[in-house]
């Protein structure tokens, strides 16, 4: 079944040099074009869209807001936004809503790639209620002492970009959401950037500034959250895995780059599970106590339950906010990493082995059967016999942590 992509603009000859231009994907896409948002949404009530692209600037109803309608009343649909240079508070207030930037003006191979992409994510997340939950995230909560940190520093007289970058590297939300806009391509090419800091210094201090303030942008977990699940022991894993993934990439002499995609993977390798937690505690929490008291593993009773696992779920959000394919696939496959094609040395790589011997080391967030390294993969992978260095950072970490 062929995807079908919605475009919008308030300019007829715009629609039709689009029309023109991607004539050559009649045989991969199903196109509509919509002269304006009232118009898009009479369209989506009555066809199936899986991708909307729309222009920003739009009389009467511009496309933040037709973003904004489209989020509450098709969820599960891509939405993608075209803005210009003169656009950026707008882009910054359509965050929430938006998946995708696009600049203009727009190259078709650009734009061709991106809904190639958006197209690609429904095979991470076959759910269509599951892609409806996903779509309907407006941020990941962050943990309230890093919130509260962020927010005070933002608002004081006196910050620095590091100290702001340090903050956000250690939350899983923030991450993710500077990923998002970095890796727009609104905010131009983030090919080089490799860090949270270098995201940062990139997006400069007004951007960073509006985020931190922004309350649909940066949010805090609930009370009700903390209280229900170990919210903070899955901040610590994540940060230890992330830290591990990033020593075992460095000693195997990895390319900076890929250093630091296995320390964001590893941070945010788990974003499902508070996904999962935000969306459905309760029915999330009766998956916990049952993968513990039946003693399975957790991607096994959240398969049973949700007909998916967190690891498709958080590379799906992260899949939707453009960051690179590189961690959505080890966010997805850092249970089952011989899934994935590759041979060699990859960041995924990192995060599976940090995920399994973070855990040896420091315990499990539930006592329930813990995921081991899947050997046949690393030995795939020319690293297996790594192993007993790789565990040797672990217990090294743990120990640093402990002093």
């Amino acid at each position: 079944m062929m995807n079908q992509i919605l475009f919008v603009d308030d300019e007829q000859k715009i629609l039709d040099g689009l029309r023109r231009n991607l004539r050559s994907m009649r045989d991969q896409w199903t196109m509509m074009f919509a002269c304006g948002g009232e118009e898009a949404l009479t369209m989506m009530e009555g066809a199936a869209v899986d991708v909307i692209v729309s222009d920003m600037r739009m009389p009467g109803m511009d496309g933040a807001e037709l973003l904004r309608q489209v989020q509450q009343r098709h969820p599960h649909v891509i939405r993608v936004i075209l803005s210009g240079q003169s656009d950026k508070e707008m882009v910054l207030e359509s965050i929430g809503s938006t998946h995708l930037f696009l600049s203009k003006p727009c190259e078709k191979e650009a734009l061709q790639a991106t809904i190639e992409r958006a197209c690609a994510l429904r095979a991470i997340l076959q759910d269509k209620g599951l892609r409806a939950l996903v779509g309907r995230m407006r941020s990941i909560p962050s943990m309230p002492k890093l919130y509260a940190e962020i927010k005070s520093l933002v608002e004081s007289d006196q910050w620095s970009l590091k100290e702001v970058g340090q903050i956000i590297s250690r939350d899983v939300g923030m991450t993710a959401r500077v990923l998002q806009v970095v890796n727009s391509a609104y905010f131009g090419t983030a090919e080089n950037i490799s860090t949270i800091e270098q995201a940062v210094n990139f997006l400069g201090v007004d951007v960073i500034e509006s985020l931190a303030l922004s309350e649909h942008v940066f949010s805090k977990c609930s009370d009700e959250l903390v209280e229900m699940f170990p919210i903070d022991r899955l901040w610590l894993e994540g940060a230890g895995t992330g830290t591990l993934a990033r020593e075992i990439a460095r000693a195997e002499q990895r390319p900076l780059v890929e250093v630091e995609q296995a320390f964001i993977a590893g941070l945010l390798h788990d974003t499902g599970i508070l996904m999962f937690a935000i969306n459905h505690s309760r029915r999330y929490r009766a998956v916990l106590d049952k993968a513990q008291a039946q003693q399975r593993k957790i991607t096994e009773v959240e398969q049973k339950e949700f007909n998916s696992s967190h690891a498709e779920v958080g590379a799906y959000l992260l899949g939707l906010w453009g960051v690179s394919e590189a961690i959505v696939e080890a966010v997805a496959l850092h249970h089952r990493p011989g899934d994935s094609g590759g041979t060699g040395f990859t960041p995924l790589t990192a995060v599976h082995a940090a995920d399994v011997l973070y855990q040896e080391v420091a315990g499990a967030i539930i006592d329930c059967p813990p995921s081991l390294l899947d050997m046949a993969y690393l030995e795939r992978a020319n690293v297996a016999d790594r192993v007993p260095q790789w565990r040797e950072l672990a217990s090294q970490l743990i120990q640093e942590v402990k002093s």
